[in-house]
């Protein structure tokens, strides 16, 4: 029997997908709860990036190819972290395509339920590009919940634009997805962003110390000052309602208690609208918005 909880995290390209998966990991390992980080990434290894000194790294380039692998065989694929509570299956630099044979759905749908019996939480760091990523693909569609990261760009805009339509199938689920609008500067119109989204969960600002720990391999380092604080406030909310199931009319609060009264006005939570009417409509109106700033601050 399958107890763990599968949760993805996916998003636009460079939102933040990464840095939030190591954060809810390390944060559950801190509370004492069994959980395993997959970083799904083939074209740009992670591991080395996050655990630049930690030597014999494992692959796990061959175990999503193994049929009836056992579960020994995916404990040793696993990397040890500074955490008991915590352990990470990534590729490792030096993995390509070519690496590895290629995987089945089956395979993978199979591996996902034996992880789910190792672990109270199997968070899954995944790529953008999900149709050229297998392991990505079937995390999507097996996910007890996906997170789904944006940013207040155009480009986050366009990929949503092209990339949704691709998971329109009623297996996918994306009514019921949690969405974060992530990396938030004080400069860029938001409420153009969660109008265009179709409404938020959580916020998440950028902030200049988790680029910091990324170039310094300290991403899995737990930490709780100034600059943090909104960030690791927004943590504690996706972990209330996302992996402990806080219930829905909290998570209402906790969203709007994060928007601005503009924002709310604009908020639409309805279901995603991808015509490009609507696209072309929303990035005018983020153009005329950034260039009203701009001249506000040249003034």
């Amino acid at each position: 029997m399958s107890n763990g909880k599968l949760i993805a995290v996916w998003g636009s390209k460079d939102c933040g997908k990464t840095t939030l998966a190591v954060k809810l990991a390390s944060k559950l390992a801190a509370m004492k709860r069994e959980t395993i980080l997959i970083h799904t990434d083939l074209l740009a290894p992670d591991i080395n990036v996050l655990m630049p000194e930690k030597k014999d790294i494992n692959t796990m380039g061959n175990l999503w190819a193994m049929p009836d692998c056992s579960i020994d065989t995916i404990l040793k694929a696993c990397n040890v972290t500074d955490s008991k509570h915590l352990a990470v299956l990534s590729f490792r630099s030096g993995d390509n395509i070519f690496s590895f044979p290629e995987y089945t759905k089956e395979n993978i749908m199979e591996i996902f339920m034996k992880l789910k019996n190792l672990a109270e939480f199997i968070i899954v760091d995944c790529v953008e590009a999900f149709a050229w990523n297998s392991i990505t693909t079937v995390s999507l569609e097996l996910a007890d919940k996906v997170i789904r990261l944006g940013e207040p760009t155009m480009k986050s805009f366009s990929f949503y634009d092209s990339n949704l339509a691709l998971l329109n199938d009623s297996r996918y689920r994306t009514d019921q997805h949690f969405k974060v609008l992530a990396k938030v500067k004080s400069n860029q119109a938001k409420e153009i962003a969660i109008s265009h989204f179709g409404g938020i969960n959580v916020e998440l600002p950028f902030v200049g110390e988790l680029e910091k720990q990324m170039l310094e391999g300290e991403l899995f380092q737990l930490t709780d000052n100034k600059e943090m604080k909104s960030y690791n406030a927004g943590i504690d909310n996706i972990l209330d309602v996302v992996f402990f199931e806080k219930k829905i009319e909290d998570n209402e609060n906790i969203a709007l208690t994060q928007l601005d009264k503009k924002a709310r006005k604009v908020q639409k939570p309805d279901s995603d609208k991808n015509s490009s009417t609507k696209a072309a409509a929303n990035l005018k109106s983020v153009r005329s918005a950034f260039k009203s700033r701009k001249n506000k601050e040249v003034s």
